[in-house]
């Protein structure tokens, strides 16, 4: 099915990879079912169909399938597809990140942290960068960085901000950008910084333009400074309206004051 699919070690034929698919399915294949359920979830080759994604997710996480424990405990934490229950949520979840799912191990500590329960995420969380899970390098590195629910240690933060970074982690590019400009944990090195600006601007802004506030603001910032993208004060007028607009408190800030300062806008004290 996967060489099918890809097209690795003959030529792509994404009607034979689903007709091989659904063979291994009808054979009651978990990794199968979990495949053909994301397939039904997103709308990739088959039409989308959140019912059919959730069945299949149901009957290979019964299998003891640590993936689809996952992506049925993340269903459930967000009320995608099924009703919103948190209490399975972390049952499933829980069952996958103990089985060293690594998006079992990212949403599971995830859930802990918004209970307010950091210290007991830090590990499952750290598991989850160990694992290769960019969001999860990211994170981990906030924390270190500033001492939530772990001792705080620069020296792992900017390890794990670099991982992420180099996995295409645009805002953890971000923040080895700054690391390297002002010599935090890394010794100060202008030509990094501007690398990693470069990057992370590539990777904001087709978020940026998606819709993603964060986004949108960081690219506010780097058109304002002039880093990683030539300075444009339109261009950060016009990012900073985007984003206050979806209620980013610091984007309304950044957009007050620059009205008042009369920064890339006209001056206006109302």
């Amino acid at each position: 099915y996967l060489m099918q699919w890809l097209g690795k070690g003959t030529p792509a034929d994404r009607n034979s990879a689903l007709a091989w698919l659904q063979k291994a399915v009808d054979a009651s294949n978990p990794r199968a079912m979990t495949e053909q359920a994301g397939l039904y979830l997103y709308g990739l080759g088959l039409s989308k169909d959140l019912a059919k994604a959730v069945h299949l997710y149901e009957q290979a996480s019964e299998k003891d399938y640590p993936t689809a424990q996952a992506q049925l405990g993340h269903l459930y934490l967000i009320g995608v597809g099924v009703p919103k229950n948190e209490e399975t949520a972390k049952e499933l979840l829980t069952k996958a990140a103990d089985r060293s799912d690594p998006a079992g191990q990212y949403w599971l500590a995830l859930f802990l942290i918004e209970k307010g329960d950091a210290k007991a995420a830090a590990p499952k969380l750290l598991k989850a960068a160990e694992n290769g899970v960019p969001d999860a390098q990211h994170r981990i590195g906030l924390m270190y960085l500033y001492g939530y629910g772990v001792e705080r240690n620069s020296l792992q933060s900017f390890h794990w901000f670099e991982q992420a970074a180099r996995n295409g982690h645009p805002f953890a590019q971000l923040f080895l950008a700054s690391m390297y400009e002002n010599g935090d944990a890394a010794p100060r090195n202008k030509t990094l910084a501007d690398e990693w600006y470069k990057k992370a601007a590539m990777g904001l802004e087709p978020l940026a333009k998606n819709g993603d506030s964060g986004a949108q603001y960081q690219m506010a910032v780097l058109s304002r400074e002039g880093k990683g993208v030539g300075k444009d004060l339109g261009s950060m007028k016009a990012w900073l309206e985007k984003s206050a607009a979806q209620g980013n408190q610091a984007a309304r800030f950044d957009l007050a004051l620059a009205y008042l300062l009369g920064d890339g806008v006209e001056k206006n004290a109302d």
